[in-house]
């Protein structure tokens, strides 16, 4: 790997960086990410409400992380979207990113995943890539290996030193296609498929955002994560059975 060409005087690069942090992997990979892209002069802009389930602080990172409050215009002036999750996840990514033409990475976590392109236990080559802006493209089914050339166009910062805050979506919203629906301690499934991994067990205490299951259907894989907080007082599911729209995943009750 050859190395990167001398930046622009005053150039700052930014990197996007979302997680599914109802998963504890998928934390401790962001936080390996944020750190190792900030020992290389690389901003990283985070969800504030993930920033604040990561337990990370802003200040603790040199440059310090950028802090953003909602979805609209999230990767503007980033070069690039890295998403530690599953196929959910990285749906939900390009959701938010494709008004600015941003690239998304995935990260998978050890399940299936049918969209990411790299391994959580290849961080730092993955980092590697990116500080060399060295990547490889897939067209047509064909792979290119590929440099990028100059840097992303920043876009004003609000006086604080933080990116432009929008408004703050519902946390469905932000959820997207991981979330599942139901109503009161009723978790149930948004879709049809087969149970493809069970995560919990009956009687565990979970968080809200909590990965549950994961349900496959037309070969993607859809993780379903807990509503609310609480006790899984019923889990009638099992890996591999057939579950259909509206079909009872789990029961979560309040806590004693």
């Amino acid at each position: 790997m050859t190395n990167s060409p001398p930046e622009e005087p005053g150039a700052v690069r930014r990197v996007l960086v979302l997680s599914h942090t109802g998963r504890s992997a998928a934390r401790d990979v962001t936080t390996s990410f944020c750190k190792a892209l900030t020992e290389h002069d690389i901003v990283v802009r985070l969800l504030a409400d993930e920033a604040a389930d990561l337990g990370i602080e802003s200040s603790s990172y040199d440059p310090a992380i950028e802090l953003v409050e909602g979805d609209t215009d999230l990767a503007a002036d980033c070069e690039l979207a890295v998403v530690v999750g599953g196929d959910g996840s990285i749906l939900r990514a390009a959701e938010v990113t494709w008004g600015s033409g941003t690239p998304v990475l995935g990260v998978n976590l050890g399940h299936i995943g049918f969209l990411a392109e790299a391994e959580s236990s290849e961080v730092d080559n993955i980092v590697e890539r990116i500080i060399d802006r060295s990547y490889t493209v897939e067209v047509s089914g064909k792979r290119f290996d590929v440099r990028v050339l100059g840097d992303a166009i920043a876009a004003p910062l609000g006086g604080n030193g933080s990116a432009p805050a929008a408004a703050k979506p519902r946390r469905a919203e932000r959820k997207g296609a991981g979330g599942a629906g139901g109503g009161g301690d009723t978790l149930a499934s948004p879709l049809q498929g087969n149970v493809f991994k069970v995560l919990v067990e009956q009687g565990a205490e979970v968080e809200e955002g909590a990965l549950i299951c994961i349900i496959e259907a037309m070969k993607m894989e859809n993780e379903i994560t807990a509503h609310k907080a609480g006790k899984v007082a019923e889990l009638p599911i099992s890996e591999g059975a057939a579950v259909s729209v509206g079909a009872t995943l789990a029961v979560i009750t309040a806590s004693d």
